[in-house]
């Protein structure tokens, strides 16, 4: 297996850009993203909403702070399915450009989403609002070390054409993927309590 940003440089694992380019695994993978990106702009925003009503909803600040949070995590979505559906060989500028905007957005929503728990969660927390921090904040830790790590292999790959360099590249990508996956399971914790009512309401004709 050759690298596509390098195709002299052999190695053994595909990055993500790499398998978006093949037919069958593209075709997966953008159903998947598709669906799973609905559910998470759903999701934005219910976080959004449950984190207004909490008790300093009312401050300017925190109002402010929310908004942002639920911004990133569309804005995030909304690259993923961009960098889905323009692969790396179909258009590089749009798929670089998207990959660039959605590892932004996914630091900043968990960064900005860290501090918005911490201050609208004052302690003592009980055991769901814990295992949340935790996931939480070790997901933003390891990622934001695996970051710049990744960064160093692109770019060696880039200057140095070594072999299988890309290839730790591609498992760091899979790695941070992973970590952006698991940080957002701590909504299952925040929302524990919550629940999700739809209604309808017939309207009268006169």
């Amino acid at each position: 297996m050759i690298s596509i940003v390098n195709p002299t440089a052999p190695n053994v694992i595909p990055s993500i850009s790499t398998l978006i380019g093949i037919p069958v695994p593209g075709t997966v993978w953008r159903i998947g993203i598709t669906v799973a990106a609905h559910g998470q702009i759903f999701d934005a925003f219910i976080m959004y909403h449950a984190c207004a009503a909490g008790s300093v909803a009312t401050r300017t600040w925190y109002s402010i702070l929310n908004k942002m949070v639920c911004f990133c995590q569309i804005a995030q979505q909304l690259s993923l399915l961009t960098l889905s559906y323009f692969s790396y060989l179909q258009n590089q500028l749009v798929h670089v450009g998207a990959t660039i905007s959605y590892a932004a957005f996914a630091i900043l929503y968990m960064i900005l989403s860290c501090y918005l728990f911490k201050q609208g969660h004052p302690k003592p927390w009980n055991d769901s609002e814990q295992t949340s921090w935790r996931i939480r904040l070790w997901s933003l830790i390891v990622l934001l070390s695996l970051f710049p790590v990744s960064v160093y292999y692109y770019i060696r790959h880039q200057q140095y054409c070594e072999p299988y360099i890309f290839s730790i590249f591609a498992v760091c990508e899979y790695v941070m993927v992973l970590l952006i996956v698991t940080f957002q399971t701590s909504h299952y914790y925040d929302l524990s309590s919550c629940y999700v009512t739809v209604t309808y309401q017939k309207q009268k004709h006169l």
